[in-house]
């Protein structure tokens, strides 16, 4: 089954986003769409538990995070639907590395884990190229006000960081 990834990422509105799932998920299901997110924020109906890698334990995604993660994808999967949206700003990885200098450090094997759980293959160079056609869009598209002012404080500190991320495959199928 296709699925739709929403990375977030954090304080871009993902939350909102969220919240109309939430609101049309009745509509969403009739469409054939399964809906998976997180509780945060009060937002009803958010029951996604989703456990990926972090930077101390990158090698065990195999043998410890992808039966969880697949069985996780499974318990919002239904027989009637055709796809799922997965909505998760963490999907990357938390922001409790940035201070150190360190963007998303596990978002490789955090991305091979959901790819693999949902039974895809990793496409680098599609996530190279929607990395490269967005890197410099500071377009209000769901993004805040704070996050394009973060982006440009951040994009001389961390201008290597992004070209690592512009590396990193992952599964996205856009809309």
């Amino acid at each position: 089954m296709p699925l739709d990834v929403h990375l977030g990422a954090h304080r871009t509105g993902t939350s909102s986003f969220q919240m109309m799932l939430a609101e049309n998920r009745d509509l969403l299901a009739q469409a054939g769409f399964d809906i998976a997110y997180p509780g945060r924020d009060d937002i009803p109906q958010g029951d996604l538990r989703l456990k990926l890698p972090d930077p101390r334990n990158l090698k065990q995604w195999e043998a410890k995070f992808l039966p969880a993660a697949a069985a996780e994808l499974q318990l919002h999967s239904s027989d009637t639907s055709h796809a799922m949206i997965l909505s998760e700003e963490n999907i990357p990885g938390r922001m409790i590395h940035f201070p150190s200098g360190q963007f998303y450090p596990a978002a490789e094997a955090r991305f091979q884990t959901l790819a693999a759980a949902a039974g895809e293959t990793l496409e680098r160079e599609a996530w190279q190229q929607i990395i490269a056609e967005h890197r410099d869009d500071k377009e209000s598209r769901g993004v805040s006000e704070f996050t394009k002012r973060k982006t440009r404080i951040l994009k001389g500190r961390y201008q290597e960081h992004l070209d690592e991320i512009a590396k990193m495959p992952a599964v996205l199928l856009l809309r």
